[in-house]
């Protein structure tokens, strides 16, 4: 059920000139400073941060004022990056923060293992930063502390004949650089591996392939700054105060500017609804309620939704003609296709009103210039090609592409995401994005030195428990591969991991079947020669190198080149590098998106290739773009779909969310224990009955894993409900 009222006027002609529809500023609670309620003071967390960085005030300040964000998409740098919206402190980052300030880890604190199953991920990562390698072999009771060179003799033992399909290579995108990234997957191919991934995979192929549809290009359209020139802000699938901080203060400037925000999404967030920020007092004490429309989707409506938007737009002629005529092609075979879809088609699809569909189309048609944030709800979701597609369509209809204001920002899970796929980080891509194939392996082992690069794609990270019988090593870089991918317990079998990493996490402490390894790494603001990212809107941003490693910590890429050179002495002087701006100057040269990236070298520095809008300049003869005309898709009558965590202030990870409708027939309440069955697997966890359309039931990833066919997008999949005594 949405916010908008039970009638609507109908969509009128562009040709009207009607006012645009304004959002309202109002407060979000009278209870000062949000008391009791949902979510983090921004005031609270930097107290708290203030208070758990008593002993390193000096690094975590240099970090806050100076670094970029090595988790937010948006690349927030420093606490004030140049845009309205003042002083602010990501929650995320803050929490985070503590990882790179605190002191080395005891050896005395890995020596039980049992003890240390005990704990969970967030304690484990504040015992202490990794700093010195350790080994544990089958039946020993903890880690022992050795020195670099016995931990790379021993897996050299272990791995005597190394070969490439038996190797596989896995990155956490969190705190990912672009340098670290290129030199992960230079390592892993140039050691004649195709399995190279991010890990979880990431989900931004949907989203890249239905902006190549559309546009001939695989970037954002709009920037940042188009947020603070919209009229119009639509939200589709995204916890984003929970997610992105930085998204929520530029969406609070925007709406003082103006500008209407409309969210679609399948779940009221109380983090979309009520935000506190820290940057200006009348929020801070009250709060302030973000969003002006709320349309209740179904999980995998979104698709149906935008469609339902645009059809009603096109049947009241309220497109930009102009716009449509000189710059797009396929609008009548648009125009066709929505006028075969009824209304009672796109209702049951979208699990909302049509009265929903042309309210947010009545807004669209006001409005001159809208951005629309894409959040990774949507883009790891089911039917997230259509739905970008049926985004997109909408866009080119109203003209909201190619000037200030207007265009799509679509974010990703984490900072180091977009550049990892830019430099290769992927089973199927190389450096630049370009597919793996016989010629263009051929072209990137000349510029290599000649040596063999895979030419077939390997397995994505979420079909690596698939492979794990036919591997020997698995080598893991800031992932937890036991935590994030599917069928976690048959990478137990491959004989040899070795965990690359600034603190210890649970999959470290997984068996295998001949070693595991530990090998200390800098962490991204403490790189030799500084770190970038690339973040949502195509900016490489720079950060500097604000701490000095200490004890046995390597450098990332002086801890690949060891191991690789162990592997493989032939290949050693190919990734052999002397600080990260030397990786930059080698990036420049293979990866054009990435122009301008060696000419980083100083805090505050970013380039944006292309400038603010070079998304909009479509790879289509005539520079013109295309329309998508996506399907709606169908859902089975109840189903159950993946979140990346639960909406804050409903519970814990094993939290299962359902529909009113959904739970009374099976005698189901908050609290209760439910049973969660499809064709797959099992999974139980603890019942939150919310407000939401019937047919789907919400569940943590990779908590239910087992539930999901493998792959790195879980699709709709029919599901059976029990209640468990």
């Amino acid at each position: 059920m949405s916010t908008s009222p039970p009638a609507r006027p109908p969509v009128r002609s562009a040709t009207t000139q009607l006012p645009v529809v304004e959002g309202a500023l109002s407060v979000a609670s009278l209870r000062p400073l949000g008391v009791g309620l949902p979510g983090a003071h921004p005031w609270r967390v930097f107290l708290e941060t203030a208070r758990d960085n008593l002993d390193a005030l000096d690094v975590a300040w240099d970090i806050l004022a100076h670094g970029v964000c090595d988790r937010s998409s948006l690349g927030v740098a420093g606490l004030h990056d140049g845009l309205p919206g003042g002083f602010h402190i990501d929650p995320h980052r803050a929490e985070h923060l503590r990882r790179h300030t605190q002191p080395a880890l005891a050896p005395a604190d890995l020596l039980d293992i049992g003890r240390l199953t005990r704990l969970d991920a967030g304690t484990l990562a504040h015992l202490g930063r990794l700093a010195h390698p350790y080994i544990r072999r089958p039946g020993d009771r903890g880690f022992e502390r050795v020195r670099w060179d016995d931990a790379l003799d021993a897996i050299q033992e272990s791995v005597p004949k190394p070969r490439g399909k038996r190797m596989a290579f896995i990155a956490g995108a969190d705190g990912l650089s672009i340098e670290t990234a290129y030199h992960f997957a230079k390592t892993a191919r140039l050691l004649a591996s195709a399995h190279v991934d991010l890990c979880p995979s990431d989900t931004h192929d949907a989203v890249e392939a239905a902006l190549d549809h559309a546009l001939g290009l695989s970037r954002a359209t709009a920037s940042t700054e188009d947020l603070l020139d919209a009229q119009l802000i639509l939200v589709a699938g995204s916890q984003l105060a929970k997610a992105d901080g930085r998204a929520v203060s530029l969406l609070l400037a925007a709406k003082r500017k103006g500008a209407r925000v409309v969210v679609i999404n399948p779940l009221r967030e109380p983090s979309l609804s009520h935000v506190w920020t820290g940057n200006d007092l009348r929020s801070a004490l009250l709060g302030t309620r973000l969003t002006d429309d709320f349309v209740e989707v179904a999980a995998g409506g979104d698709p149906a939704f935008f469609t339902g938007v645009n059809k009603a737009i096109v049947e009241r002629q309220g497109h930009h003609t102009a716009f449509v005529d000189q710059r797009t092609d396929g609008f009548a075979d648009l125009q066709a296709t929505l006028s075969h879809i009824s209304w009672d088609d796109l209702e049951a699809a979208a699990g909302c009103p049509r009265r929903d569909m042309e309210w947010v189309a009545e807004l669209a048609v006001r409005a001159d210039r809208a951005v629309t944030l894409i959040g990774t709800g949507l883009s790891r979701g089911p039917g997230a090609q259509d739905a970008v597609g049926a985004i997109l369509d909408l866009h080119l209809l109203r003209g909201w592409m190619g000037h200030d204001g207007s265009g799509v920002l679509p974010l990703a899970s984490s900072a180091g995401t977009l550049g990892a796929r830019a430099v290769g980080l992927h089973p199927a891509r190389l450096p630049g994005g370009v597919p793996v194939g016989p010629g263009t392996a051929a072209m990137l082992s000349g510029k290599w030195g000649g040596h063999f690069i895979p030419a077939k794609a390997g397995h994505a990270s979420s079909t690596l428990a698939d492979a794990a019988t036919h591997l020997d090593l698995l080598v893991s870089l800031g992932a937890d591969p036991f935590v994030d991918l599917p069928h976690p317990s048959r990478l137990s079998t491959i004989p040899v991991r070795v965990h690359l990493d600034t603190v210890v996490r649970p999959s470290m402490l997984e068996d295998a079947g001949q070693l595991v390894v530990l090998l200390p790494i800098a962490g991204f603001y403490a790189q030799r020669g500084g770190s970038t990212i690339l973040t949502a809107d195509h900016r490489i941003r720079f950060s500097p190198t604000l701490d000095d490693p200490t004890h046995d910590i390597r450098q990332p890429h002086d801890a690949l080149h060891a191991l690789a050179a162990r592997l493989d002495p032939d290949i050693a002087d190919a990734l052999e590098y002397t600080d990260t701006a030397a990786i930059r100057t080698e990036v420049a040269e293979h990866v054009d998106r990435l122009e301008g990236i060696a000419g980083l070298h100083s805090a505050g520095d970013w380039v944006q290739p292309g400038g603010r809008h070079a998304g909009t300049e479509t790879a289509f003869p005539g520079g013109r773009a295309r329309f998508t005309a996506p399907a709606l898709g169908e859902r089975p009558p109840l189903h159950v779909v993946a979140r990346k965590g639960p909406p804050v202030g409903t519970g814990g990870r094993d939290t299962i969310l359902l529909s009113a409708p959904d739970a009374t027939p099976h005698g189901i309440h908050t609290g209760d224990h439910v049973e969660v069955s499809t064709e797959h697997g099992t999974y139980t966890g603890e019942a939150h009955v919310v407000h939401m359309p019937p047919g789907a039931v919400h569940v943590c990833m990779p908590e239910a894993s087992n539930i999901f066919a493998a792959g790195p997008r879980p699709h709709l999949v029919a599901v059976t409900l029990r209640r468990r005594p």
